[in-house]
């Protein structure tokens, strides 16, 4: 069994919900950190959810949490997710919200 430290998404939320990370068929994956950066001067909320499908049902790992104007919101811990599971994230407003989210893909 191998396991690879690694970045599993980074980038600017849109204001529809797109996919960030799947883990790949065979590997579980753990994600240890999630940071997300308001880079603009107005809170904006943001949603982080797993499931099959954009949109589809799933579980919500958050939701409509609100990130203050220029500040930060940082997560970190132990969220197991099994081989082929795909993260998506939303943003309340387009291109104000950064993400980065990494962790340990083990196979």
């Amino acid at each position: 069994m191998a396991d690879v430290l690694k970045t599993l998404g980074t980038g600017i939320l849109n204001a529809t919900s797109s996919m960030v990370y799947t883990a790949p068929s065979g590997v579980t994956t753990v994600v240890r950190n999630i940071h997300v950066c308001n880079v603009t001067s107005g809170s904006v909320t943001f949603s982080l959810n797993y499931n099959a499908t954009a949109g589809g049902a799933g579980g919500a790992m958050y939701n409509n949490m609100t990130v203050a104007g220029y500040g930060v919101f940082d997560w970190s811990g132990f969220w197991v997710l099994p081989p082929t599971i795909a993260v998506y994230a939303l943003a309340a407003s387009a291109n104000s919200l950064v993400l980065s989210m990494s962790g340990v893909e083990s196979s």
